[in-house]
């Protein structure tokens, strides 16, 4: 049986890395990076809610085209809107896959850092964090882990900075 993934988890945290080792080791299964998506429209920076929506209904197009081939998918994001999630996990149904919900914590202190260290959103091309955006990457902390209180199912796996490996077993354990 095909599975989604979606893992979850504040920018800089881990998702990507985490998601990239599990498609090293499962042939075929398909991870669906936005930011590179997204980085993909013309003048999407100047358009960034358009493209945001067009990015949603394009990843749920993915995601019902991969599972109904019968192929597993991984989806980092960042969850501020459980509707979201609610979609992903009625394609998951309507497509005979399994759904299972993960995300990587970090403490907001900590995630901030990360981020910061990271130096940018992670979107190609955007420019280097500054101050500036100190507000906005904590308004997107406090709005995941507010929609994470809203899925409770969510295995949680502590995000351990330089540990990838502990981070990385868990994950497996999880999405069997």
């Amino acid at each position: 049986m095909a599975k989604l993934v979606l893992l979850g988890g504040a920018a800089g945290v881990g998702k990507t890395t985490i998601t990239q080792r599990y498609l090293n080791e499962n042939p075929l299964t398909l991870g669906i990076e936005g930011d590179v998506i997204i980085a993909m429209m013309g003048q999407w920076i100047d358009y960034e809610d358009a493209a945001r929506e067009l990015l949603f209904e394009l990843t749920k197009c993915m995601v019902a085209t991969h599972l109904k081939a019968g192929r597993d998918v991984v989806l980092p994001y960042l969850v501020t809107d459980v509707s979201h999630v609610e979609a992903f996990e009625k394609i998951a149904n309507e497509s005979g896959a399994r759904f299972i919900e993960v995300a990587l914590m970090a403490d907001k202190d900590e995630a901030i850092r990360r981020i910061f260290e990271r130096g940018t959103w992670g979107e190609p091309g955007t420019p280097p964090l500054t101050k500036n955006d100190l507000p906005i990457v904590e308004r997107l902390y406090d709005a995941m882990t507010a929609e994470l209180k809203k899925r409770p199912g969510t295995i949680i796996i502590p995000a351990i900075r330089g540990d990838v490996e502990t981070t990385y077993s868990q994950f497996c354990a999880a999405t069997k």
